[in-house]
């Protein structure tokens, strides 16, 4: 009898750890199905999805030109604060990087135009000891490509 007992406890030890198994392998399946998934929005055939990344874009080009204009204020009013002016460096190139791989992808030789002034700006924006007068140079200058580029994404 006693071996009986011992066998059932087993057998049922066994089909409660091949249950949890089972169950954490449809888990796993699931996470592997949605890794795989494409990330981008469906399209309904309208182009819907095309005008969502444009405005995307849109609204990322303006947020990375008022960082820029932000950083261009710092440096008016508070030049000789070095740590304000590397802060508003990092904003500048967050905004960037949010929005970089769609205007390379889309605008490559805008995205070649505005790096030109941009990756200097946010080089001496981050150094210890910026130079304001540099800087206000790189800043007036992305300012104008970012203009034209938002003007640009506005017309087309």
């Amino acid at each position: 009898m006693k071996k009986i007992n011992v066998l059932s406890v087993i057998f049922v030890s066994t089909l409660l750890f091949a249950g949890c198994g089972a169950s954490d392998d449809n888990q796993g399946a699931d996470k592997v199905k949605d890794v795989n998934e494409p990330e981008s929005e469906t399209t309904s055939g309208d182009g819907t999805s095309e005008q969502t990344a444009a405005e995307d874009l849109k609204s990322g080009v303006n947020d990375t030109l008022k960082s820029v204009e932000d950083l261009n204020k710092t440096l008016t009013d508070a030049s000789s604060d070095a740590k304000k002016v590397n802060e508003q460096g990092m904003i500048v190139e967050e905004k960037w990087d949010e929005i970089e791989k769609m205007v390379e992808e889309q605008y490559p030789e805008d995205y070649k135009n505005i790096e030109e002034s941009l990756y200097p700006l946010i080089a001496e924006a981050k150094k210890d000891e910026p130079d304001t007068e540099t800087l206000k140079g790189l800043v007036q200058e992305t300012k104008d490509k970012m203009m034209k580029f938002q003007e640009k994404l506005q017309t087309s």
